[in-house]
């Protein structure tokens, strides 16, 4: 028996940023902690935890929706690949839900999937936000000590 996901998630970026996250293979790799593959063009292949899921980009509605076929390695070999549909929703001008819709999950891995998400997806998709929020933050706090610390050297050397 076949079984249809839906599930939100929320993130603190825009839909553009997620949307985006998610088809750059560094990003989307740092965010589930190993290599991927995909790109942002359709019929690109889906490679991630080192090949335990798989698939290909079927649509894309730039900043708004990806469409891909998923499947893990769960599947049992006469069955049909999912279908996965992201779509990025703007909440307020800095957070994302990110309505997930998988279809056609066997039934055998669908607890997998359904949990799977936040687990291996959203919560290190939120880590992965506030851990380049910080080292935003960080450059941006060094660039200001430097830039108050020429500013003193100047002013120094002006007064001799």
């Amino acid at each position: 028996m076949l079984h249809n996901i839906r599930l939100v998630g929320e993130l603190g970026v825009t839909p553009a940023e997620a949307y985006a996250m998610y088809l750059d293979p560094d990003a989307h790799g740092r965010i589930t902690g190993g290599p991927v593959e995909v790109a942002a063009r359709e019929g690109a292949q889906f490679y991630a935890f080192g090949g335990a899921l798989s698939g290909h980009i079927l649509h894309l509605v730039p900043g708004r929706r990806i469409v891909q076929t998923w499947r893990s390695d769960a599947f049992g070999k006469a069955d049909a690949d999912s279908i996965l549909v992201l779509t990025f929703l703007p909440k307020g001008r800095q957070h994302t839900l990110v309505d997930v819709q998988q279809l056609n999950v066997p039934a055998r891995d669908c607890a997998g999937v359904s949990h799977g998400w936040e687990s291996y997806y959203f919560a290190p998709w939120r880590k992965y936000i506030a851990d380049r929020k910080r080292r935003h933050e960080e450059r941006a706090e060094q660039a200001r000590q430097n830039a108050l610390a020429a500013k003193a050297r100047q002013q120094a050397e002006a007064a001799a």
